[in-house]
């Protein structure tokens, strides 16, 4: 592929060199018929043909594209001129100069400075190439051989004053602005890619603050649902207490009644067993709402997970009921943990695990929760049958509003939230996907974690 784009870039360069030696060697070939004869001296001339010649060499990437710009350019050589001999003098003087330019350019002059290095190089160009590069040419053409070299290289340099000094002037004028458009297009190109990279970060700071508005909008969610949950759970626990204390003391008025009378009360006690079935289950939900509903507590505290985890399956049971639930506790020790948030954080890992499982009825429905230690830190795995993450959305899942759940149905927040909840454990959490389940794994360090 890159191969195929430099390629390209290098058909480019030569059409555009095509283009620009088409152009200036045409240029060339118009100024050379205003022409001024040199006295004395057959087919020499002084003219303007030079400056679209040198200010060629700023343009054109290959030296030998102006061997062509020569080539049209010695075409208005005068009849009694020769055309040889002007094609040699221009091609040879214009290809060193290319190199001279591209030797000054890689110095780094400063603009002006580089226009008066070029102001003087022009003189040169004329006094050390061209009149003598044409003094040889002409005697090997055989026109002016009667001339010695001197006489006819001052009959040269004298009449060509003006010529020499005008274009020294308007080749190394051009040179500067030419260098000052470049430097101010290089400018622009900085500029811009500046602003692109201020406006990437822009955006990904308003991402980042926006991400951040919703976990704090959803925390404080939680919260109130916390508060508004002990509340509840405090109310409800105390006609529980009165529900219990009267069970158990119609239970003892009861046995006194049938024990004086001689009743049978296995039917009694059959009701009495369900009363109180029911009435520790209720007490079991309120315990575990009051559990889960403990909000406000900014420092770590020893806990134990399993509690927490059983604790948070308790209060989702109602969405649990036709999925089963295999408990692997392996881990032996409390950890120290913000309970309330690794409680926030197991509802949302169980949800996405009931959202998952119910997308494919066809498989086992079950959600496996295991927990162990390796060196100092505690590890908690959530699998669920559901299917398999895409593998491209593995590394996405946690970023903040990426989902894959339907349009409605999610908002891309929840793994988000669990991401920067375990952060704050100094723990990390990640998904996987296996043979048979969908693994996200919570790894905390219990070591980091007792020091704080």
């Amino acid at each position: 592929m890159i191969g195929l784009l430099s390629q390209k870039s290098k058909h480019r360069n030569i059409k555009k060199d095509v283009l620009l030696m088409l152009f200036y060697g045409v240029l060339s070939f118009i100024l050379g018929w205003v022409k001024f004869n040199v006295p004395d001296i057959q087919g020499a001339t002084t003219d303007l043909r030079e400056i679209p010649l040198l200010i060629s060499v700023f343009h054109i990437s290959n030296p030998w594209v102006t061997v062509g710009a020569c080539l049209i350019s010695s075409g208005s050589t005068l009849s009694d001129g020769s055309y040889l001999s002007s094609f040699l003098m221009h091609m040879i003087s214009v290809f060193i100069s290319w190199y001279i330019y591209r030797y000054f350019s890689r110095l780094n002059i400063q603009s002006y400075k580089l226009g008066i290095i070029w102001f003087i190089y022009v003189a040169f160009y004329y006094l050390l190439l061209l009149y003598p590069i044409l003094i040889i040419t002409n005697y090997l053409v055989g026109i002016n051989t009667e001339k010695g070299f001197i006489p006819f290289y001052l009959g040269m340099v004298s009449p060509s004053r003006f010529e020499i000094i005008t274009t020294a002037l308007i080749t190394s004028l051009y040179l500067i602005q030419h260098k000052m458009r470049l430097a101010l297009q290089q400018h622009k190109a900085d500029l811009e890619a500046t602003v692109k990279v201020r406006t990437d970060e822009l955006v990904t700071t308003i991402k980042e603050l926006k991400a951040t508005q919703q976990q704090l909008i959803q925390t404080e969610k939680m919260a109130s649902l916390g508060t508004l949950t002990a509340g509840v759970a405090h109310e409800i626990n105390n006609p529980l207490n009165f529900i219990a204390g009267g069970l158990y003391l119609i239970e003892d008025i009861q046995k006194e009644e049938c024990i004086q009378k001689g009743v049978n009360t296995e039917e009694f006690n059959t009701a009495i067993e369900s009363i109180k079935e029911g009435l520790e289950r209720a007490t079991g939900i309120v315990k575990s709402l009051m559990d889960f509903s403990h909000w406000g507590s900014h420092v770590l505290v020893e806990c134990n997970i399993h509690n927490i985890i059983d604790n948070t399956l308790q209060f989702m049971s109602f969405m649990l009921k036709d999925i089963t639930i295999v408990k692997e506790y392996n881990l032996q020790e409390n950890v120290f943990l913000f309970p309330e948030k690794i409680h926030q954080v197991i509802m949302y890992l169980v949800d996405n695990a009931i959202y998952a499982i119910n997308l494919d009825t066809a498989n086992a429905r079950k959600i496996i929760i295991s927990t162990y230690s390796i060196g100092d830190t505690a590890v908690l795995k959530i699998s669920n049958t559901g299917p398999k993450i895409p593998e491209k959305d593995l590394n996405q899942i946690f970023d903040p509003f990426f989902t894959t759940k339907d349009p409605g149905k999610g908002k891309g927040i929840g793994l988000s939230i669990c991401y920067t909840l375990i952060s704050e454990h100094k723990g990390v959490i990640f998904a996987k996907n296996e043979d048979d389940a969908v693994t996200f794994t919570i790894e905390i360090p219990m070591k980091n974690n007792r020091q704080q």
